[in-house]
């Protein structure tokens, strides 16, 4: 005979069907989580809009003869700022679309998982010549692959998509907060034209708008010009009523001047530190990711203990990926602490890099592992239907490093030292057989081959010194024992 066997195609269908969906699962999360923040931010910037369209103001006739273009000014700049600020709109076809498409990757999902059963409906009456039904299975292994990698991509948008309606949000409450403060003072200028021909009430004036200035903000990020607008303001307040009444306009004028200035600089300031501390808490938030536990996956299935990313991979994996990441976080958050908002940024774009990196070594360690305990699993099943007492184990206490099964059934052993899938895909099984004296064997190696094979493993050969177990006919040479050999 010639041509693949079913239990060849049974392999291919048996890389990850099961598991992939706990990758699927975790994706899914994060683009929920993402979607989430962005329907939150898309409410509150519409809610900020509605409550900035119900701002007015307006300068008096005595206001724009005391204060002339200064009062205009203001009166325009706050105008042009409610105008931009009505303007801003997040995309909201990203939600749709982004939705959309997972809701897509789904039936394209639960259409492979249908060819994968056809597939397997054709085997099962079909033990030869199923070289169609093998390229079909591996063409159907590529078709799982390209929809997780489209997955992922689809995560990395969504989280993107949040991030960007974050720093909208920001500048629209940035915006808000002017808008009001402009207000503000376009009230204080109306108010402050019906007194002009009441010097000491114009003096006190200049005082009070002195003191609406915050102290530590003009000191820290305009201390010449606040100096000098203090003694302007307490050279005023020593002049004649004539002095007070000629410079009063010019002296409140400048004050207005520079609480716009300031105010425009403080929200500045404080949106960059919102961005830069907003961007913070999601990186941290990434690096929180946990993996399944193998073996608690074994027993538990989707309840299953799971382990947080950096310490998952360093256990499993024997690599430390948080070392990177960790010095880019804490550059950044030193940054942040210096107010260095925008350096803080860039570093914690690195940090996002690394742990995006990180999340698709996990997720593959994670496939890995449970595939590996699946197998075992599996082999495990075989032999106790086979009535063996079975005994699982690790490998070098490492799931990555694979199992080992002890059966026994009276004075018989079947040890399979080694159950593992190598980086290829590739099934490795190696087997000590230590066959009952009495001759009382618990089942033929061509029974277990063949509910191996049933199961998807493939067994191709059980070797017995340099004997064929399987076909006696066959002499080969080996290093001694009983060995199994399977294809990938």
């Amino acid at each position: 005979m010639s041509g693949k066997k079913n239990s060849e195609v049974a392999a291919v269908l048996r890389q990850g069907e099961d598991v992939r969906r706990m990758s699927d699962r975790t994706f899914n999360d994060q683009i929920e989580k993402s979607l989430d923040n962005f329907r939150q931010c898309m409410e509150k910037i519409k809610s900020l809009q509605s409550d900035a369209e119900k701002l007015n103001a307006d300068v008096s006739a005595e206001a724009e003869t005391m204060f002339g273009d200064k009062a205009k000014a203001q009166l325009k700049a706050f105008e042009d700022l409610k105008a931009a600020l009505s303007k801003v709109k997040l995309n909201a076809s990203e939600d749709k679309n982004i939705k959309s498409t997972l809701n897509d990757l789904d039936r394209q999902l639960s259409d492979a998982d249908r060819e994968a059963e056809a597939i397997r409906n054709i085997i099962r009456t079909k033990p030869h010549y199923c070289d169609d039904e093998y390229r079909r299975a591996q063409q159907l292994v590529g078709r799982y692959g390209s929809l997780r990698d489209q997955r992922s991509a689809l995560q990395t948008r969504a989280n993107q998509v949040s991030q960007s309606a974050s720093r909208t949000l920001n500048q629209i409450r940035a915006d808000s907060n002017q808008l009001s403060d402009m207000i503000k003072q376009l009230d204080d200028m109306n108010d402050v034209a019906k007194k002009r021909k009441q010097a000491n009430e114009m003096r006190e004036e200049l005082r009070r708008q002195l003191d609406g200035i915050d102290k530590s903000w003009a000191t820290k990020f305009f201390s010449s010009e606040y100096a000098e607008l203090k003694s302007d303001v307490e050279r005023e307040s020593k002049s004649s009523d004539e002095a007070v009444i000629n410079k009063f306009n010019g002296v409140f004028g400048s004050i207005a001047t520079f609480k716009t200035k300031l105010q425009a600089r403080v929200e500045l300031w404080k949106r960059q530190k919102a961005d830069a501390e907003g961007m913070l808490d999601e990186v941290e938030g990434l690096a929180t990711l946990e993996l399944v536990e193998p073996i608690d996956y074994y027993n538990e299935g989707a309840d299953a203990q799971r382990t947080e990313m950096f310490d998952y991979i360093n256990r499993y994996g024997g690599k430390d990926l948080r070392k990177g990441y960790q010095q880019a976080v804490d550059a950044a958050r030193d940054l942040i602490r210096d107010e260095k908002f925008l350096e803080g940024i860039d570093k914690l774009k690195r940090a996002s890099e690394l742990v995006m990196e990180a999340r698709d070594v996990g997720i593959k360690l994670q496939d890995s592992m449970l595939k590996k305990i699946e197998l075992a699993g599996a082999i495990q099943d075989v032999m106790s239907d086979l009535r063996y007492q079975v005994g699982l184990s690790i490998v070098n206490d490492n799931p990555n490093d694979g199992f080992k099964l002890t059966c026994s059934i009276g004075d018989e052993t079947i040890n399979f030292d080694r159950v593992d899938i190598d980086a290829d895909g590739k099934i490795i099984i190696d087997v000590d057989h230590h066959e009952s004296v009495g001759g009382t064997c618990g089942a033929t190696w061509k029974d277990i081959s063949k509910r191996l094979n049933e199961e998807g493993i493939p067994v191709t050969d059980v070797l017995k010194g340099d004997r064929s177990v399987l076909h006696p006919e066959r002499k080969v040479q080996t290093d001694g024992g009983t060995r199994q050999t399977a294809a990938g």
